[in-house]
């Protein structure tokens, strides 16, 4: 099967889709990128097997429990989203819009276990500064 090309809308749509998805990701109302180490964050048209648009949002991450490049894919036809880890082949189909950033952050972040996140994070040596400090860190936002 021949490659799609892809003209000036398509990639309009897919960045439009793209710029959605990075909204969803927020979880409880908290933007959780940070968390994630988020980098090398692009709109791309996922591969399927049908060669038709399938937009996503694909970016790096530095997580805890996982470090790699994550594919949040958008399904038009079931009006669901696709979590991908590329690196461990990992593919979560069927997601929605709701469940995406808690999904992420399960699989990115905490492994789905908070209490035992949280007890791996002050057992782990690198984190020990911070978890002595007095007053927290000033995080500054950038928008």
């Amino acid at each position: 099967m021949e490659k799609r090309l892809l003209t000036a809308e398509d990639w309009q749509y897919i960045k439009a889709v793209a710029a959605e998805i990075g909204k969803a990701l927020t979880y409880k109302g908290m933007n959780v990128y940070l968390s994630w180490g988020v980098h090398e964050v692009k709109a791309v048209n996922a591969p399927n097997a049908e060669n038709d648009l399938r937009p996503a949002l694909e970016f790096k991450v530095n997580g805890y429990m996982y470090q790699g490049a994550v594919r949040v894919a958008y399904d038009r036809g079931e009006d669901l989203y696709d979590l991908e880890l590329i690196d461990n082949m990992e593919t979560y189909k069927g997601v929605y819009c709701d469940e995406l950033a808690q999904l992420v952050d399960d699989k990115v972040e905490t492994g789905g276990n908070w209490d035992e996140y949280v007890r791996q994070v002050e057992n782990d040596e690198a984190n020990k500064p911070f978890l002595k400090m007095k007053k927290p860190l000033k995080v500054i936002y950038v928008v």
